[in-house]
């Protein structure tokens, strides 16, 4: 349906490349209203007097043209004879009194209801464009208790899907439009407009026509529950939704290969450059590469949701001279010359808006550096102040720049839909993908590891499926494979060839086992919603969450986050409860209009300030950061910096607070005895008063002395008969250290067990003005406070962060823990 510009799909109601590709194969909007409506005029046929729901809209298309074009706005005559009208062709019900309940509040209706109360229809004020829903009322003022309520169309749906029995459409019928909107993407802003007047006046009849898609998008048997239980428009859409999953599939592949587009562009460039490409590893070009494309990606996504308010969408200077949309159009052709191809004039737009988005630009916000109350309103930009877009995290790539020719192959690869022989490329939808499947796609590449090719080398897989895993080798070895072992790859010109690597190349390859090895498997959405879930419950059951401000006190932990599947749903199925629970202890209820904002304001606070998260990938933690971002924007928070309790380590690493005591490092009683343990708190009190916890004085850590468990795998017989020489070394070596300490041994072990207690005292000291620099008050429901002054985490708080958990930092393990500052517990 690529020139049927009768329907209007809002903020991509449906994914927009499912709603408007002309594939004739596949899943797709065309295909699936073609096949009903195909099935109505078999019904047809089988009758004496035809009555499905095409005969019923062509049988009054003449009368429906006629009518909706004499609509009169102030003539409401006309008003209700083009509403009629259009009840009549999609058959739905004409309007009557109707009551819906929330709570202890009635509201009252004049609406078109079906029986099972799946869908209400509602009469508005005519309108000429979208853009004039805002402005619609109903024809008939609705009642709120038996009084009139005043309120526009827009606040008028809000009300019916917020209302206890809710139901899944509402259908305006606004003059000669029809607006559908579903419960679920309504807050979003998100619906289905349909111009019937211009469709009817076309009467494109075909078999994949405008009035055959405009019949199927609005036939009242296509919105309504049908007996068997299902609805046409929820499985339309479910399958939209699990199209965009299928993109994210491709969207992985394409990732990758732009992954090896830009290493190869870089190494080009800095041999071109005379840089040099000694110093560059390989591993860390590809983690620089996977950054960039990610920001890319980021940009997308924040785009595809002006809801959240990240960047100035909509607004004309922002879309025709910053945002992404003007370059869609310069990839459909490729750079005109050699000068144009080796330019950088993509690289360098994209970097001038990565700059603005980290740095934000508001020149009127008091509490900006770059205030000036004399400059002239214009673009803000919210500063994002994330690792992701830190100048040295891409410092390979911004040494040299990339090529016009390499990003427009990269941006190809990102907009536009995978290349299949025989089918048109769409844009891909990142409406549609939302922030899981971002994890989705990026989790997926966790296990590649870049390289620069040595030599030349050709890739091998069984059956040459490179999706769980390949072999790089030499063309000696290749010589005795068979044809079918070879990876193959899809040349410019459209020929498939061995997919070959020459020395100096960039190589980007997950090898067979990497993905074990690294345990890098995506959690989908239905495994964490249920595991989140099912956790809320047990804290539910142990009385641990009664009161709303106890979920504002809980400590969420994921040891192993990945992209952060989990802790972005925990941050969701959390924020929801705590205003469910809010609005029943105050008895007051939140304006429909201002629920989308102030669940975001909450979320937004429980990731910023109570989820804490470790892995041993630190892409990984980089690209969580922005998951949680992205997940949780609010127009309150500036600048958040989640980094600070998103951690690069071992989660398991062994280490507690635990003590032996010095009588028993004589004896080695301490290798049998069960270590004390001492909770943090102690720490804290020990700070205040400016003391050594005395429960601790004279004991020793036990992380400091040898564990019974050490050497353990020289009891196996089965290494003793595979290396009994070092089995023999190994047996020597644990009789040694498990002799006991001398007295002078002792003394050295309680100093530096005083030099530890001190060290976690000064690493809480650290993470409490880090907290204080990090954290942002936002006024949530039910928690009034003033706006505070914030502050992006300054470099001083930064810093202190990236010092407590360098490698050799004597208090890095404590980090590692994930101890929540000035909480005075580990998370559970």
């Amino acid at each position: 349906m690529a020139n049927v510009d009768s329907i209007i799909n809002v903020d991509e109601w449906i994914s927009d490349y499912y709603l408007t590709t002309d594939e004739t194969k596949g899943e797709s909007f065309t295909n699936r209203a073609a096949d009903a409506v195909k099935a109505w005029k078999a019904e047809d046929k089988q009758l004496a007097k035809p009555v499905s729901p095409w005969s019923r809209l062509t049988s009054t298309r003449n009368q429906l043209q006629t009518t909706l074009s004499l609509i009169d706005a102030p003539n409401a005559a006309s008003v209700d004879a083009a509403a009629e009208a259009i009840e009549r062709a999609f058959g739905y019900p004409a309007p009557g009194e109707l009551e819906l309940t929330r709570a202890e509040d009635t509201l009252g209706l004049n609406a078109g209801s079906d029986r099972a109360g799946t869908v209400i229809y509602l009469r508005t004020t005519p309108i000429s464009g979208v853009e004039e829903l805002t402005d619609a009322t109903l024809r008939v003022t609705p009642t709120r208790g038996g009084k009139p309520l005043p309120i526009t169309a827009v606040k008028a749906v809000t009300e019916v899907f917020l209302s206890d029995d809710a139901p899944a459409f509402v259908v305006l019928i606004a003059g000669a439009w029809v607006v559908l909107a579903e419960r679920e993407t309504w807050p979003l802003g998100r619906y289905l407009a349909v111009d019937v007047a211009l469709a009817a006046e076309r009467n494109d009849t075909t078999a994949r026509g405008e009035l055959t898609l405009v019949a199927a998008a609005l036939a009242r048997e296509h919105i309504e529950r049908a007996a068997d239980g299902t609805t046409w428009w929820t499985t339309t859409l479910e399958q939209s939704r699990n199209h965009a999953v299928k993109v994210s599939e491709d969207l992985r592949h394409a990732i990758k290969e732009s992954i090896e587009i830009i290493g190869n562009d870089v190494l080009r460039r800095h041999e071109q450059q005379d840089v040099g490409i000694d110093a560059i590893a390989g591993d860390e070009l590809a983690k620089q590469a996977l950054r960039y494309l990610y920001r890319i990606l980021f940009l997308l996504f924040a785009e595809a949701s002006p809801e959240l308010n990240i960047l100035p969408t909509g607004v004309p200077e922002y879309d025709e001279g910053y945002g992404l949309a003007n370059l869609r159009e310069k990839i459909l052709t490729e750079p005109p010359t050699d000068r144009a191809a080796s330019g950088t004039y993509l690289y360098d737009s994209l970097q001038l808006l990565f700059e603005l988005i980290n740095t934000g630009h508001d020149p009127l916000d008091e509490h900006s550096l770059a205030f000036d109350d004399t400059a002239e309103p214009g673009l803000t930009f919210r500063s994002l102040s994330a690792d992701l877009f830190l100048p040295e995290a891409t410092s390979y790539i911004s040494a040299v720049k990339l090529s016009n020719a390499a990003l427009h192959r990269v941006l190809q690869n990102l907009l536009l839909t995978r290349e299949v022989s025989g089918k048109d490329r769409g844009f891909v939808s990142y409406a549609s993908l939302g922030v899981t499947q971002l994890g989705q796609v990026y989790e997926g590449l966790m296990s590649y590891t870049g390289s620069i090719a040595a030599t030349e080398m050709f890739e091998v897989a069984p059956k040459g499926d490179a999706s769980k895993g390949s072999w790089l080798v030499t063309p000696a070895l290749a010589a005795d494979l068979p044809q079918d072992s070879f990876v193959q790859e899809v040349t410019g010109e459209g020929v498939r060839r061995n997919r070959r690597y020459a020395p100096g190349d960039f190589v980007f390859r997950q090898s067979s086992r990497d993905r074990e090895r690294s345990a890098s498997f995506y959690s989908p959405p239905v495994i964490t919603e249920f595991v989140v879930g099912q956790a809320i419950e047990e804290l539910d059951a142990a009385h641990r969450i009664d009161a709303a401000d106890d979920i504002l006190r809980l400590k969420i932990c994921e040891p192993a986050m990945g992209s952060g599947a989990f802790a972005v749903e925990a941050v969701n199925q959390l924020a929801e409860l705590y205003l469910e629970k809010k609005q029943q202890e105050l008895g007051e209820t939140i304006d429909p209009e201002r629920l989308t904002e102030e669940l975001q304001k909450v979320k937004a606070s429980i990731a910023l300030h109570q989820v804490y998260g470790v892995d041993l990938n630190k892409t990984a933690v980089e690209l969580a950061e922005i998951s949680l971002w992205l997940n949780t924007m609010s127009s309150q928070l500036h600048a958040p910096w989640f980094g600070l309790h998103l951690r690069h380590g071992n989660s398991l690493i062994g280490a507690s607070r635990s003590t032996v005591t010095a009588a028993s490092l004589r004896k080695r009683d301490y290798l049998t005895q069960q270590p004390v343990h001492h909770p943090v708190t102690t720490v804290a009190a020990a700070v205040e008063e400016g003391t050594v916890d005395a429960a601790v004085l004279g004991r020793v850590h036990h992380f400091l002395v040898p564990s019974k468990g050490w050497g353990s795998p020289a009891e196996s017989k089965d290494l003793k008969e595979i290396a009994p020489k070092a089995i023999g070394h190994m047996k020597a070596w644990r009789k040694e250290i498990r002799k006991g300490f001398s007295a002078a041994d002792v003394t050295t072990l309680k100093d530096l067990a005083t030099r530890v207690e001190r060290l976690w005292q000064l690493a809480l000291v650290r993470l409490r003005i880090a907290e204080d620099q990090a954290s942002r008050r936002l006024d949530i429901f039910g928690h009034a406070t003033p706006a505070r002054m914030w502050s992006p985490a300054s470099k001083s708080t930064r810093s202190c962060s990236a010092t407590s958990t360098a490698p050799t930092s004597a208090y890095a393990w404590s980090w590692t823990r994930g101890t929540p500052c000035g909480s005075g517990r580990s998370p559970r």
